[in-house]
């Protein structure tokens, strides 16, 4: 969804409005259900998936340079 609103202005122009919208459409529908899958592959690994996946990626992006979340306890 990112990459749609940064090139969104673009594509529009290109495309034309109904295109574009269509185009729009589709990546809010896809961008859901990938919400869904992986809700619903952590509910079933029990939670432990967010411990073991989700936060050391946000760590890695929210302190990148320093490493500053490899230091706290877990």
């Amino acid at each position: 969804m990112l990459a749609v609103y940064m090139f969104g202005a673009p594509l529009e122009l290109t495309w034309g409005p109904r295109r574009f919208l269509v185009y729009y459409l589709i990546c809010v529908a896809g961008a859901g259900l990938c919400q869904l899958l992986v809700g619903w592959w952590v509910v079933g690994q029990g939670g432990s998936a967010y411990a073991t996946w989700v936060r050391p990626v946000a760590c890695s992006a929210c302190c990148w340079p320093t490493g500053c979340c490899s230091r706290t306890s877990g």
